[in-house]
């Protein structure tokens, strides 16, 4: 798929797609700027790469997680 992708549209855009797949631009973003359907976008997405979502907690609550770890450890 990448290579069709860059046969039609180029390399430089097929770096763009890349690049706005990882900034999480929309779909509908996607699909305008590179004069497609949001559907052609969501089968690119899902040949070309994965989506990770994590939850990263603030550095206090981190904190707090390992200060509550702790105490309980030396009760």
């Amino acid at each position: 798929m990448a290579k069709n992708i860059i046969k039609k549209h180029g390399a430089a855009k097929f770096a763009r797609l890349i690049e706005l797949f990882r900034q999480g631009k929309s779909g509908t973003d996607v699909a305008e700027e590179f004069g497609v359907t949001r559907q052609r976008v969501s089968q690119w997405k899902s040949k070309l790469g994965e989506q990770h979502v994590s939850f990263i907690p603030h550095p206090e609550v981190s904190a707090i997680l390992e200060d509550n770890s702790s105490s309980r450890i030396s009760v």
